[in-house]
């Protein structure tokens, strides 16, 4: 992909490097884009990397899967019973939280409602969409978000 980039805009600077050893000074810049990488990496020293390489006041933008996702666990258990090797490793809200705070991010805004569970059209039918919300609206009004939701997406500001 690097090389058909080089090949598409020539222009552009493009670096191949280690998520875990990023190949750049410190505090080199002021916003740092991370999408579909924190299921693949150790997310602690990736996270470290990221803050060493931000100007203070940067901004962090992370997409990343929720590890209780509800879509995400019937392919968990379809690997498992198959014996298929599932790969990723989601984190869950709770250790990005931590390492957020842990390495000098102030959490500015967050999302998670982006639906409960993909349900079939059969059960939309048989147990109608307002119930549906209303379990949805229940967990946004008591936890403030919905920990099933598919994916988690951060905005931090470096400390």
């Amino acid at each position: 992909m690097l090389e058909y980039a080089r090949k598409k805009r020539k222009g552009l600077n493009l670096i191949h490097g280690d998520a875990h050893l990023l190949p750049f000074r410190n505090e080199s810049f002021h916003l740092v884009v991370s999408i579909g990488l924190m299921e693949y990496v150790q997310k602690d020293i990736v996270l470290k990397e990221i803050a060493r390489t931000m100007k203070k006041g940067g901004l962090l933008i992370i997409v990343a899967p929720n590890k209780y996702s509800a879509y995400r666990l019937p392919i968990k258990i379809i690997a498992k019973i198959f014996r298929r090797k599932y790969v990723a490793r989601e984190p869950s809200f709770g250790e990005m939280i931590y390492l957020f705070h842990q390495l000098g991010f102030k959490l500015v805004w967050y999302k998670m409602d982006d639906g409960l569970i993909f349900i079939p059209s059969f059960l939309d039918r048989t147990i109608g969409m307002k119930i549906y919300y209303l379990v949805e609206d229940a967990l946004k009004l008591t936890l403030r978000r919905n920990p099933f939701s598919n994916v988690m997406l951060f905005l931090l500001q470096k400390k």
